[in-house]
């Protein structure tokens, strides 16, 4: 068994998604947000190989849990974007959801 050292710099979450397997799903809910967003962060996302990108929409289903996650107070009213962002990935199927936006978490 080898142990990384803890000095030793471990790959970014965007070098991993380069270099594969894992594939970035991306909803309308975060994609809405980087309209406005400066060029550099924009280009993050533009610049990962497509391949590796898969784009989902919200829809009817992952609206009402965003809701029940909202009405549960899983999150509070002020993070309704990311409790959408949640429930697209819930619907989705997907495996962990990574953010540079989220205020509030639960440990898992």
């Amino acid at each position: 068994m080898l142990r990384r050292g803890i000095q030793d710099r471990e790959p970014s979450v965007l070098e991993e998604v380069r270099r594969g397997p894992f594939v970035v799903v991306v909803s309308n809910v975060p994609l809405d947000e980087l309209e406005l967003a400066p060029d550099a962060v924009q280009g993050v996302l533009a610049n990962l190989p497509p391949q590796h990108v898969e784009i989902v929409g919200t829809s009817s289903e992952s609206d009402g849990l965003r809701d029940a996650y909202l009405e549960a107070a899983v999150v509070g009213p002020a993070s309704r974007n990311d409790a959408a962002r949640i429930a697209v990935a819930t619907v989705s199927n997907v495996d962990m959801v990574v953010s540079w936006n989220f205020k509030t978490h639960r440990p898992f």
